[in-house]
């Protein structure tokens, strides 16, 4: 089973990437605590453009943080690319 620290880290992880790769964007990526559950937000932009995604992850589907977060990872890059 994924720890709530391994999830962590990969979030980290993912956004040094993000960083890396879309520098001028100063995208973020954090989980959140709710009475929902863990929420995985990634945010990006700049003054022209910008990029928002908020997923929620219920407390007994911890294993799918990982996901969720590449999921978001993903649909950044997917906005973001061709404005590099």
């Amino acid at each position: 089973m994924i720890s709530l620290e391994q999830s962590a880290l990969h979030a980290r992880v993912v956004e040094n990437r993000l960083r890396k790769d879309f520098r001028q964007f100063a995208p973020l990526v954090e989980i959140e605590l709710s009475v929902e559950g863990f929420i995985v937000k990634a945010v990006a932009g700049d003054d022209k453009l910008s990029f928002s995604d908020r997923r929620v992850v219920p407390f007994d589907r911890m294993e799918c943080l990982f996901g969720a977060i590449d999921e978001a990872s993903q649909r950044m890059r997917d906005k973001m690319s061709p404005h590099v």
